[in-house]
């Protein structure tokens, strides 16, 4: 079978939400189309959920990766994929009705591209709200610096996701962020595609959504010393950023008592708390 384009899912521990995701995807999928779902060391049946779905076609395919990490299980379903086109989505998340075509039309002019998060169907209101929403609408960058493509949300040509060596696997979290980083470096644009529209699945609890967002938090303080050492000055503008941040917390300590506000201001706190953690620990 000839493919032109490989989607790769990674899964660990997704049988609660893959089917949805596969199914939204092959609703949409042409025949040159193929899906990989990349089993990373799940102890629950997400294997089994990929063997039900499997239609003896070969348009869904099931792979393992033992090495724990969202990108060791990418760089592993683009090992085994034959498409000259790849794109990337989550186990949890669901892909809009246009996302297939999205991807195609969008790298048929660009050799990235990504698009909208739709953070409000499958999140309660006020998790929905979090984080804000001026960043899922748009191309998203990384302290105005570059243009970042969302794991869970884009495409790229495959020669060039292979020239850049794929995702960096010592990373836990914002892998995403360094491979963009490494396009920008290289001179790669990233293309913003409507039709490449993502419904987004947040954390369902306040501790959850805490400890991921001291990780990003952490995550980008380090790499903005990483972005300092390359010859990039932004320390000046995060630390206006991080006044401001502290100001809004301040002004708004109600939501700490209104359920409806509460996510957005632990958010807030979790992210800056991380990264001052990052801050102390490099001393």
């Amino acid at each position: 079978m000839t493919v032109e384009l490989s989607v790769v899912i990674a899964a660990h521990n997704a049988a609660g939400t893959l089917a949805d995701q596969i199914q939204a995807l092959r609703e949409q999928a042409s025949a040159d189309v193929e899906i990989i779902v990349v089993d990373n060391a799940s102890t629950d049946g997400t294997a089994a959920i990929v063997g039900s779905l499997q239609d003896g076609s070969g348009v869904l395919r099931l792979e393992h990766e033992p090495l724990r990490g969202a990108s060791a299980a990418r760089n592993h379903g683009v090992s085994r994929a034959r498409g000259r086109m790849l794109a990337f989505c989550d186990a949890d998340d669901i892909v809009g009705p246009e996302w297939v075509a999205g991807v195609l039309g969008g790298l048929a002019d660009s050799p990235v591209v990504t698009g909208p998060l739709d953070v409000h169907s499958l999140n309660e209101p006020a998790f929905a709200d979090s984080r804000g929403l001026g960043w899922t609408r748009r191309l998203e960058d990384f302290r105005g610096l570059f243009p970042v493509a969302h794991s869970g949300n884009f495409a790229i040509r495959r020669d060039v996701f292979e020239a850049l060596g794929g995702f960096d696997v010592t990373r836990p979290i914002g892998e995403d962020v360094d491979l963009s980083y490494r396009l920008w470096c290289a001179g790669h644009r990233i293309a913003f595609e409507p039709r490449l529209e993502l419904r987004y699945r947040y954390p369902t609890t306040l501790g959850a959504l805490w400890r991921q967002g001291f990780s990003h938090g952490e995550f980008a303080a380090r790499f903005e010393r990483q972005l300092r050492r390359d010859g990039h000055p932004v320390e000046a503008v995060q630390g206006g950023a991080r006044l401001r941040r502290l100001a809004w917390m301040v002004r708004h300590l109600p939501y700490l008592v209104t359920p409806r506000h509460r996510p957005r201001w632990i958010w807030v706190l979790a992210t800056e708390a991380g990264s001052v953690a990052a801050l102390l620990r490099r001393g």
